[in-house]
């Protein structure tokens, strides 16, 4: 189902039976009532191929799956926060805390770049329930909302440990935000860059000639990837094959609907009556080159019927709307023109 397996630290082995079980499910999703006709891998490959990039596509409908470049690794960026989000839920479920428990948070938990989470902070500690964290990683893109998320929930191990029991494959999250776009820049992240000054310092203090390597490094990284096909089978998960409670499966596709970043991706590819729910992620550009422009969803057509799409546009010359237009062409083919 996937390349590669990225093999948890500390966890069991699922049994195949198990595995067998966890797959069936998910095909049981996939097997849903027709949406339409069929879907044509030539026709994402014909709406692809004016992108000056590497773009990987895996749609699943009714009639299975089709993929462009779906077993290729493609940096997560912010599409992690959903991951990180599901595996609170799963805890949540598990009985190790509430939504509605509270987190204390304070200047220390401050992250990079999107992180509404830190006005709160500003004049000292205060307080955020784990509903609201999970709304603002998902909704918001909130980098310090997820970070905070990321360390309550067990780190890198954790997230591996619930990708591995549902035999999702070709996926591997493994560091904070903080850590991963500091690294991005050619820095290390360190304590003292939660003071925001202190951090741009630091990043205008790096020379180009480290700037190209790190980000050249970033290119080639295997960690905090995903191939589409990994995307789009846990996409399903998230929707009705968790072996979560009804709450938290609504939570999570609420938050999903209610997602306020990219409307000019997936979104705007959306027909009459048809919804749809997703996350995005958004690298930075370095010298005309963007690494990860990306849309994952789940789209709902009027009649209730339901397809998985993940779309990741990679190593990029284009420009941020010509990389939009063609995740928001695949959204529109996706809702049947």
């Amino acid at each position: 189902m996937g390349e590669g397996k990225y093999e948890p630290v500390g966890v069991s082995e699922v049994s195949i039976k198990e595995e067998t079980m966890i797959l069936s499910a998910v095909v049981a999703l996939v097997l849903a009532p027709a949406l339409r006709g069929s879907y044509d891998v030539e026709e994402i490959r014909r709406i692809t191929e004016s992108a000056h990039a590497r773009v990987g596509v895996c749609l699943i409908s009714r009639e299975g799956e089709i993929s462009l470049r779906g077993d290729e690794r493609f940096s997560l960026q912010s599409v992690v926060k959903l991951i990180v989000g599901a595996v609170a839920l799963d805890d949540v479920d598990k009985g190790r805390w509430k939504l509605t428990d509270k987190v204390s948070i304070s200047k220390k938990d401050r992250s990079v770049s999107v992180q509404p989470l830190a006005d709160l902070v500003v004049n000292g500690p205060a307080e955020v329930t784990v509903g609201e964290l999970i709304r603002l990683a998902v909704i918001e893109s909130d980098s310090m909302a997820n970070d905070v998320l990321f360390k309550k929930i067990g780190g890198a191990e954790a997230v591996s440990a619930f990708l591995r029991i549902r035999g999702i494959t070709g996926m591997r999250v493994d560091r904070s935000e903080k850590e991963l776009q500091t690294e991005i820049a050619g820095l290390r992240w360190h304590s003292a860059f939660t003071d925001e000054q202190t951090y741009e310092d630091a990043l205008n203090s790096v020379s180009d000639r480290d700037r190209d390597a790190a980000y050249k490094a970033y290119q080639k990284d295997p960690r905090d990837t995903a191939s589409p096909r990994a995307m789009a089978y846990l996409l399903p998960w998230l929707q009705t094959c968790g072996g979560w409670s009804k709450e938290s499966t609504s939570f999570l596709l609420q938050a999903m609907a209610d997602c306020q970043t990219g409307a000019n991706r997936l979104t705007a590819g959306l027909k009459p009556g048809w919804k749809l729910g997703h996350k995005t992620g958004t690298s930075g550009s370095h010298r005309g080159v963007s690494a990860a422009t990306n849309d994952v969803g789940i789209f709902t057509s009027p009649k209730g019927e339901t397809v998985v799409i993940a779309v990741f546009v990679g190593d990029s010359t284009d420009g941020d709307d010509e990389r939009a237009k063609v995740i928001a062409d695949l959204g529109a083919y996706v809702c049947g023109g």
